[in-house]
């Protein structure tokens, strides 16, 4: 399976920096990309003022444009954070949403272990108050770089070999030690 992080300069302006961003989604499925990464803020990056202004449901079509993307392309797509609406107006949360090939929302635990890593990151002279510096990467579970991007709104690839994944569990058996009667609280 092949995978991509998208590295993007987003600014105030909402439609381009979403086009910018769904451009470079394209070009990675053409690329092969299966699994698709947007960084943070990947539609609006300004002011919280603004940001709050932003908020929105998760119907709302911030996050159901990339729904859409997911489900014409027939890819899984982590679609960076974008404000959605809170029951308050001045606390919105910072979502990253997945959709599945399908275009539904999907539910799942990360692994804090053991696993390849997809990183996608900001970059460039965002408003005239931020710069961001990229370094967009894939990491395979052992820490190695498989992909890096350029300095400069793009994606990096990198095929994702989940046998190696399944070969290191079984050398190292480490998440079987996991003691979650350790992490109650109360």
């Amino acid at each position: 399976m092949r995978a991509a992080v998208v590295q993007l300069t987003t600014t105030r302006d909402v439609d381009a920096s979403q086009d910018a961003a769904e451009a470079l989604v394209r070009q990675a499925h053409e690329a092969g990309a299966r699994v698709i990464a947007l960084p943070e803020n990947v539609a609006f990056m300004g002011s919280e003022k603004d940001k709050r202004a932003l908020a929105q449901a998760l119907s709302g079509p911030l996050f159901q444009r990339w729904s859409k993307v997911a489900q014409e392309l027939g890819v899984t797509l982590l679609a960076g954070s974008n404000p959605e609406a809170s029951e308050d107006p001045d606390r919105p949360y910072n979502s990253s949403v997945l959709f599945g090939p399908d275009g539904e929302t999907l539910r799942a635990r990360a692994s804090e272990n053991q696993c390849f890593v997809l990183a996608p990151a900001q970059y460039g002279e965002n408003t005239a108050l931020r710069r961001t510096y990229g370094r967009a990467m894939i990491f395979d579970p052992g820490g190695t770089v498989l992909a890096r991007c350029p300095d400069r709104p793009s994606f990096a690839l990198a095929d994702i070999d989940l046998e190696q994944v399944r070969a290191l569990r079984r050398k190292m058996p480490c998440l079987n030690h996991e003691r979650h009667e350790a992490y109650r609280v109360g």
